[in-house]
C-alpha cells in the first residue's frame, strides 16, 4: 500500500486479528528494555552502521515525568500503535482512544497504580525528542533518510491531567514519520500468543527488538532463523545505561530464560571474553528444522557461519530445496571439485546455473500435495463467520461480568472507531447514558462496529445523541445484542 492511501480498518474481535510494529521504532529500540533507570539517565546516544554507510541515534528527556522512555513505555505505545491501526491509520496521526482501552490493550491491569503509570509514561512519550541520521527508513522511497521527532505530537485528555483514570479519554497525535511508516505498511507481525506469556516488561520488550532485528528493513518479509551480535553494541541498542560485561549479562539472562522457556528462543549463547563477547542467538519457529538443515549443510565441510548467513537469507523452506536439490545431484553421480563449494554454489542459485532435474521434487513441493483438500468456502466468509462466533462470545462475557465491563467495552469501541466525532462533553453523556441503563451498551458497541463497516459513522452518531437527548430511550439502542443472554 503506497503512503498516500489508508489501512483498512479491520473489524474482527482483537483475538482474530494479527498485530504488528512499526519496523523503524521495533529495529531502533528507542525505548530502552530497562524495567528501571537512574534518576539521571535522561539521555543517551549511539553510533552504528547501516548498509556500510554511518548512522547515529540520540535521546533527549526531561527528569520530570522519569528520564528516558523505558520498560512499560514499550507496552504502551505497542498499543498506541495497534489502536492506531485499528482505527485505521489516519494520515492526520490522530487518535481518540480512553486509557482504559490503552491499558487493556497493553495487556495491563487498569487499576489506580498503572493510570497513573500511564500519565507518566505517555509525557515521556510526549517529551522525549529524538534524532536518527540516516537511520530512518523511508519505505516509499527505499533510503535512509535524518529525522527529529517526538513519539506524540500531540497529547489531550478529559478532565485534569493529574486525574488519568477509568472514564479519561485522551486526544494524541502520533509523530508524522511514525503515520507515514505505518501507512506505508512498513511493519512487522508481533506474535500476541507470545506476548500474552511473557510476564516481565524487560521480557517482552527484548523480544520485541530482537524479532524487528531478524528482519531485513530492504526485504522485510524474509525473518533470519539466527543472530550474532557483540554484547557491549547490544546492550547500546538496548539503551541500557551501563557497558560493563558482567552486568550486561545479569541484566539480560533472565529475559533470555523467559524466552527460551516460552519457545521463542532456542538458545542464547555467549562465546568470548569481556568487551569482546559475542551472544548468538537461534529462534524458536521450528529451531529442530533450522538446526538440522544446518548440520546437514556442515556435514558436506560448509562452514557453520557461511551455512547461518545463507539460512538467514534465504529462510528455511528455500534453503531445505536448494540443499535437497544439491544432495539430490550428488546421490545421481555428480562429482564437483569442490564439495563445499559446490553446495553453497547451489545454496545461491537463482535457477539457472542447476535447474531442477526432472525427476526431483523439491520438499515444499511434497508437502503442499500432502495438504488435505480445503472447503470451497472462500477464506473471508470462514474469517467472517469465525469473528461473528467470537464477537457473540465475548458479549455473552461482558453480560456476565456486569455493568461496569460492559460500559468500558461500549466506551472503548466508540472513542477508537468514532472518537473524532464527539467533542468531550458529548462523550461524558454517553458515558452517563450507559452507566445508568438508557442505552444499552453492547447494542451500542455492535451497532458502532455495523456502521463503521458499513461507512454510515456520521448517521449512527447522530442517532445516538438524538436518543441520549431525549429520554425515555426508545428504539435502535433499547434492545440487547442479537442472541446474547441477559
Amino acid at each position: 500500500m503506497s503512503g498516500s492511501k489508508p489501512t483498512r480498518k479491520d473489524s474482527r474481535p482483537l483475538e482474530l486479528r494479527q498485530r504488528f510494529d512499526e519496523l523503524n521504532l521495533a529495529r531502533l529500540g528507542l525505548i530502552s528494555i530497562q524495567e528501571r533507570i537512574p534518576d539521571d539517565f535522561n539521555r543517551w546516544e549511539i553510533e552504528f552502521e547501516i548498509d556500510g554507510q554511518p548512522a547515529k541515534l540520540a535521546c533527549i528527556s526531561h527528569a520530570e515525568y522519569g528520564g528516558v522512555p523505558h520498560g512499560l513505555d514499550n507496552d504502551v505505545f505497542s498499543a498506541i500503535v495497534d489502536l492506531f491501526i485499528e482505527a485505521g491509520a489516519p494520515a492526520s496521526g490522530e487518535l481518540v482512544v480512553t486509557a482504559h482501552a490503552i491499558l487493556k490493550r497493553a495487556g495491563i491491569d487498569p487499576n489506580g497504580r498503572s493510570y497513573a503509570n500511564l500519565h507518566q509514561s505517555l509525557h515521556r512519550l510526549r517529551t522525549a525528542i529524538y534524532t536518527a541520521k540516516e537511520a530512518w527508513r523511508d519505505h516509499d522511497k527505499r533510503q535512509w533518510t535524518s529525522v527529529t521527532f517526538a513519539h506524540l505530537e500531540q497529547l489531550g485528555y478529559s478532565g485534569e491531567h493529574e486525574n488519568v483514570g477509568r472514564g479519561t479519554v485522551i486526544r494524541l497525535e502520533l509523530a508524522r514519520q511514525i503515520v507515514k511508516s505505518i501507512r506505508a505498511k512498513f511493519l512487522k507481525p508481533l506474535d500476541m500468543g507470545l506476548l500474552s506469556r511473557i510476564e516481565r516488561p524487560l521480557a517482552r520488550a527484548l523480544y520485541r527488538l530482537l524479532d524487528a532485528r531478524r528482519y531485513d528493513p530492504t526485504q522485510p518479509d524474509l525473518p533470519a532463523v539466527t543472530l550474532d551480535v557483540n554484547l557491549v553494541d547490544w546492550a547500546r541498542e538496548c539503551k541500557l545505561n551501563f557497558t560493563e560485561a558482567k552486568r550486561i549479562r545479569r541484566a539480560l539472562d533472565p529475559a533470555h530464560e523467559e524466552l527460551i522457556a516460552n519457545g521463542y528462543l532456542v538458545s542464547a549463547e555467549y562465546s568470548g571474553r569481556g568487551a569482546a563477547q559475542m551472544i548468538g542467538y537461534v529462534f524458536g519457529d521450528g529451531p529442530s528444522r533450522g538446526d538440522a538443515l544446518l548440520g546437514r549443510v556442515t556435514k558436506h565441510g560448509v562452514g557453520l557461519p557461511v551455512a547461518r548467513n545463507l539460512l538467514r537469507r534465504l529462510g528455511v523452506d528455500v534453503f531445505e530445496d536448494r540443499l535437497a536439490k544439491a544432495e539430490h545431484l550428488l546421490e545421481r553421480g555428480y562429482k564437483p571439485n569442490s564439495k563445499p563449494g559446490f553446495l553453497v554454489d547451489v545454496l545461491k542459485d537463482e535457477g539457472g546455473k542447476y535447474p531442477e532435474p526432472a525427476e526431483f521434487s523439491p520438499p515444499s513441493v511434497s508437502k503442499s500435495r500432502d495438504e488435505p483438500e480445503r472447503p470451497l468456502r472462500s477464506r473471508d466468509d470462514r474469517a467472517e463467520e469465525e469473528a461473528e462466533r467470537a464477537l457473540r462470545e465475548h458479549e455473552r462475557q461482558l453480560r456476565e461480568s456486569g455493568t461496569e465491563a460492559q460500559v468500558e467495552y461500549a466506551m472503548d469501541r466508540l472513542t477508537l472507531m468514532l472518537g473524532r466525532h464527539f467533542d468531550t462533553r458529548a462523550l461524558a453523556q454517553v458515558r452517563h447514558a450507559l452507566e445508568d441503563g438508557r442505552v444499552d451498551p453492547l447494542v451500542v458497541a455492535r451497532e458502532a462496529i455495523k456502521a463503521v463497516v458499513e461507512n454510515r459513522a456520521p448517521h449512527f452518531v447522530a442517532e445516538l445523541r438524538r436518543v441520549i437527548d431525549a429520554p425515555p430511550m426508545l428504539g435502535a439502542f433499547a434492545g440487547k445484542a442479537d442472541d446474547t443472554p441477559g
